[in-house]
């Protein structure tokens, strides 16, 4: 039996602008002749709900096909194809653990891997609504360089926002970004930050933090810093006037132990003589 035969039946398919295709024929294809990978298969987090009903509706009906899933055939080094599948995970999972042998599917070129990861987070937004976990990591993803045909790229053109004023060209790459994701201009920047502390980052992909919580958190972490004391080696370094100095300084004399009061004693002594 032939890995893959055509169907009968027609599906339509959009680009990542909305502009339709020429209709792309579903096909059946087999789980597998599939292939996972980054970024697609870490784009979406596979929802334990929406699987489980998933699960339950094909073993009671057989998959349906008027809802494929979608795959880029991608053309290999050696001159042949590879199935990847960049939508459907859920599908896909479910037929596995059925032990399904064959997925309905739409099988499509793309021209690189951005056109690919652009039409994979196209036709998820508009079917869920976004978690902070997920719009953090379809952030990564964009901004994240990748290995492709020409080496090593990033899928955003222009790298991520740095601290600091925000060059044009930065902009303009949070503004792609933002309108790939169909989120604010304001909140990528906020994932944008985030991901560049690790230990934020991850609590907003486990959904302990919200985006904005994640993004206030960072914001304090960086204020801190910059107010931070010199340190000299011998101790924390204060630039205070003398006369502040001298003000400490009785303060401490004042209901302290004796070792202390005689050290304190001898700081002011030393204070005064230095403002004489």
């Amino acid at each position: 039996m032939a890995s893959r035969f055509k169907e009968k039946m027609q599906g339509k398919a959009k680009t990542a602008s909305g502009i339709l295709n020429k209709q792309i024929p579903a096909e059946s294809v087999m789980l597998s002749e599939l292939v996972k990978e980054d970024p697609f298969e870490s784009l979406f987090q596979i929802r334990p709900n929406i699987l489980q009903a998933i699960r339950d509706d094909i073993k009671a009906k057989g998959f349906d096909q008027s809802k494929p899933v979608n795959v880029w055939s991608r053309p290999r080094q050696d001159g042949g194809r590879e199935l990847v599948l960049i939508d459907g995970f859920t599908r896909v999972r479910a037929c596995e653990e059925l032990q399904l042998l064959t997925v309905t599917a739409y099988v499509q070129e793309f021209a690189d891997r951005q056109a690919a990861v652009d039409y994979a987070i196209h036709q998820q937004r508009d079917r869920r609504n976004l978690t902070d976990a997920e719009i953090l990591t379809i952030i990564e993803a964009i901004d994240k360089p990748v290995r492709g045909f020409k080496g090593d790229s990033s899928l955003a053109p222009d790298p991520a926002i740095e601290e600091g004023p925000q060059k044009p060209a930065e902009r303009k790459s949070a503004k792609r970004t933002a309108d790939a994701i169909g989120a604010s201009l304001s909140k990528t920047e906020k994932g944008r930050a985030v991901l560049k502390d690790q230990e934020l980052a991850q609590q907003v992909k486990s959904g302990r933090k919200r985006l904005n919580q994640a993004y206030n958190e960072l914001r304090k972490k960086v204020l801190n810093k910059t107010q931070k004391p010199k340190e000299s080696g011998r101790g924390v370094h204060l630039e205070l006037s003398k006369a502040d100095a001298l003000e400490i300084v009785q303060a401490l004399l004042e209901n302290v132990t004796p070792t202390r009061r005689k050290i304190a004693s001898s700081v002011r002594t030393s204070l005064k003589a230095a403002s004489r």
